[in-house]
């Protein structure tokens, strides 16, 4: 359905009681990746995303696929089967990022200023998942860095 188009799936939010707030965005945060040309966005965000991806096509002028019939919060095995078929994950450290990681499929994860344990510190990559790649806040930062980063490379 979309030739010549890379296809990126894109989650944005942790739901997580510990460090779920910290570690997340809002997607309208993600306009200069959704403006990234020749990608087509497919929506990994598990709960309720519709309000936010209708404001993003309304402000960035992108549509963000959305796989009908997916249970993104309960139903796992469609899930890392939706996402080994994608060219690219761009997540926050949520379990879709451990999803990717597992499906060896090329995985951006975006680290909170204070990461979980198995993020480590100070590296780029993942001894867990080898094709991770970590964008990591910095203690004085907002995510505005690490966003325009990505970006970068995405266009890249």
């Amino acid at each position: 359905a979309h030739p010549g188009k890379r296809l990126v799936g894109i989650s944005w939010r942790s739901t997580s009681r510990i460090g779920g707030r910290k570690k997340s965005l809002a997607l309208g945060d993600f306009g200069d990746i959704l403006r990234c040309p020749d990608v087509a966005f497919v929506n990994l965000q598990y709960g309720s995303s519709d309000l936010e991806v209708r404001d993003a096509k309304s402000r960035f002028g992108v549509d963000i696929l959305s796989a009908q019939g997916i249970d993104t919060r309960r139903d796992i095995d469609q899930m890392i089967a939706l996402i080994s078929e994608l060219d690219l994950v761009i997540t926050v450290s949520n379990v879709n990022a451990h999803y990717a990681g597992l499906t060896r499929t090329p995985v951006w994860v975006m680290v909170p200023k204070t990461p979980l344990w198995h993020w480590f510190r100070d590296r780029d990559d993942s001894p867990w998942y080898p094709t991770a790649t970590l964008y990591r806040q910095q203690p004085a930062e907002t995510w505005d860095p690490v966003l325009a980063a990505i970006a970068r490379d995405l266009t890249r």
